[in-house]
């Protein structure tokens, strides 16, 4: 079930990083209209935090460190 876990994790990460570079690409190549601007830029900071939150989960699942091996 850890090893579960710790791919849904990073599968999640990795998706939220996707986002982020689409919306960065997005604004970078384009005029982009208000309301998606708003959009882009709540969207980042709810991302930004769900990665904290994430990171938080994988150093949990990994033992705070540790890779989760005894020592």
């Amino acid at each position: 079930m850890q090893a579960e876990a710790l791919i849904k994790l990073i599968e999640e990460m990795i998706e939220i990083k996707v986002r982020q570079q689409a919306g960065a690409n997005a604004a970078i190549n384009s005029k982009l209209p208000p309301e998606l601007a708003q959009l882009i830029a709540r969207t980042k900071v709810a991302d930004r935090d769900r990665i904290l939150r994430v990171r938080s989960e994988l150093l949990q699942l990994l033992g705070n460190g540790t890779g989760g091996f005894a020592s």
